[in-house]
């Protein structure tokens, strides 16, 4: 059956079984397909006026409330094909649907208040309470729920929790879609990666004889460990960094020249001011009694 014929409620239901599938990282899901099911459905909840810009929350029925998720849908499918290859058109694709997801919440005064703290790191584990919470809440309603006895205030509850679940995960798809963006318009701009530098290399235990007698007398001891005297030791110091110089002057001859008497852009300027002033504000705060204690007592 075409989706023209299908019922919205029978689409809908198809597609977040889906998304429920993909989140579970779940194979044989065609991301496209549900991504195109999703802009499809939009269309047409938005065609038939489901939700209008004069009424609130409270005047959209239970059975409309799940049709918010929609743009959220197209979103989500749109950001697992963008993950399998990302490019900067892509990245604004999905963004702009998270932000009509998020558009059309904040119309209807449903979009979770947002509580400003001084401690960034109580307030991520308050937010990762709250979504564990949602999730079990979610859990036990479609255990034990059935679809021809759900009772109203339940269904409505569990539709605005879902709503603000993936209202959550909206905002922090977002935030990590903004945070690719200066690498994607690096690498469409055609600048590559700085190659990652070879570890140093690590030096086996040896054993340093102070002269060739001296080293047969100890090889017979340790035949597992190199033995060297001291003057094949120096020369083999010698090597290695003559080797490292090479590598260096190889490295920096790669490295752009920084012209010192070169005018900064404006945008230039308040870097550097940014990162004097936090160099001028850095306090190294160090407890009384702390320190060297050698020699105390």
């Amino acid at each position: 059956m075409e989706n023209n014929d299908r019922p919205l409620a029978d689409i809908f239901n198809e597609i977040f079984r889906n998304l429920k599938r993909a989140e579970n990282e779940e194979e044989g899901i065609d991301l496209k397909k549900n991504a195109a099911q999703s802009l499809s459905l939009k269309m047409k909840v938005q065609s038939l006026g489901t939700f209008s810009s004069n009424e609130s929350i409270d005047e959209v029925s239970n059975k409309s409330l799940k049709y918010f998720l929609c743009a959220y849908f197209e979103g989500y499918f749109r950001l697992k094909m963008h993950d399998s290859d990302p490019a900067l058109k892509t990245n604004e694709a999905v963004t702009r649907c998270f932000l009509e997801f998020l558009k059309n919440l904040n119309d209807y005064d449903i979009k979770r208040k947002v509580q400003v703290t001084s401690d960034p790191r109580q307030a991520r584990i308050e937010a990762h309470k709250r979504k564990k919470y949602l999730e079990e809440n979610l859990k036990k309603f479609e255990k034990e729920q059935k679809e021809d006895s759900v009772d109203e205030e339940l269904e409505r509850k569990y539709w605005l929790e879902n709503i603000e679940l993936y209202e959550d995960k909206a905002n922090s798809s977002m935030e990590s879609l903004k945070r690719e963006i200066p690498f994607l318009k690096m690498r469409e701009a055609g600048v590559k990666p700085e190659k990652p530098r070879e570890p140093p290399i690590k030096t086996k235990p040896m054993i340093i004889a102070k002269n060739e007698q001296m080293k047969k007398v100890l090889g017979l001891g340790y035949p597992s460990a190199p033995i060297y005297t001291v003057e094949e030791f120096g020369d083999r110091q010698v090597e290695i960094m003559e080797k490292q110089a090479k590598e260096k002057a190889a490295w920096e001859a790669q490295q752009p020249l920084v012209d010192p008497y070169k005018e900064m852009t404006e945008a230039e300027e308040e870097t550097q001011r940014r990162k004097d002033q936090r160099m001028d504000e850095h306090r190294d705060y160090v407890r009384r009694g702390d320190g060297n204690r050698k020699n105390m007592g």
